[in-house]
């Protein structure tokens, strides 16, 4: 203790106090910018979380694209039932599910079609893209129904099938 004293020139408790207490005008900038970062890792903090919230409501608004999807891909099975019922068999792939809003002209033209679904859009998906109709004739379903679901590609995972 004596010895830092007499370094200092005996200016006791005060005079230590005032020299901790000083910077110099580098200190003074580094400190600002060192402050501005702290910010800016504040502000991209904020940036993030409110990102990963949007990706949440990204996510769940997808999900709930796909179960509006699924909805509509079982009215189109059931108006294709009704369609089959009345003319003795589904439309081909050619006539497509564009057969359920307007009589089909390509053979074979239906003898006792009405019409199975008010509105065109019920042909699209949530996605705003047209289903996918391909007739087979196999199994006891005898067609192919799917959404290309929201990458918009056929056979990928997240295409939405009938089956």
């Amino acid at each position: 203790m004596k010895a830092c004293q007499m370094a200092m020139g005996g200016i006791g408790f005060l005079g230590i106090a005032m020299l901790v207490a000083w910077r110099s005008p580098q200190d003074a900038d580094l400190t600002k910018r060192m402050e501005r970062i702290e910010q800016r890792l504040v502000d991209f903090q904020g940036r993030l979380e409110r990102l990963e919230k949007l990706n949440e409501v990204e996510r769940r608004a997808t999900e709930a694209r796909g179960a509006a999807t699924k909805a509509l891909i079982r009215n189109l099975q059931t108006a294709l039932s009704m369609y089959e019922i009345d003319n003795g068999r589904l439309p081909t792939t050619e006539q497509g599910l564009r057969s359920l809003v307007e009589k089909p002209t390509a053979a074979p033209v239906p003898t006792k079609w009405v019409k199975y679904l008010d509105d065109e859009k019920a042909l699209k998906d949530f996605w705003g893209r047209e289903f996918v109709y391909r007739f087979t004739g196999k199994d006891e379903v005898g067609y192919e129904l799917f959404s290309m679901g929201p990458d918009g590609k056929p056979g990928t995972d997240d295409d939405i099938r009938n089956k």
